[in-house]
Parts: structure tokens; C-alpha cells; sequence
């Protein structure tokens, strides 16, 4: 079990970094579009 840990890394993280990455610009639109 423990030998498809990094294959679930390499699934997850670009995927949780893409997820990171929307979130970050829509946060710096809202302030940009406030401010």
C-alpha cells in the first residue's frame, strides 16, 4: 500500500497547487476590484 503513497503525491499535489493557484487570483481580483 505504502508504494502508491508517491504516486498519490504526484497525483494530488499538482492538482491541490492548481487549486491554490485560482484561488490566489481570484483573492488578488477581489482586492484589486475593492481597492
Amino acid at each position: 500500500m505504502l508504494h502508491l503513497f508517491p504516486d498519490f503525491l504526484l497525483v494530488k499535489l499538482p492538482l491541490l497547487q492548481l487549486h491554490f493557484v485560482q484561488v490566489f487570483v481570484h483573492y488578488l481580483e477581489a482586492d484589486a476590484h475593492c481597492g
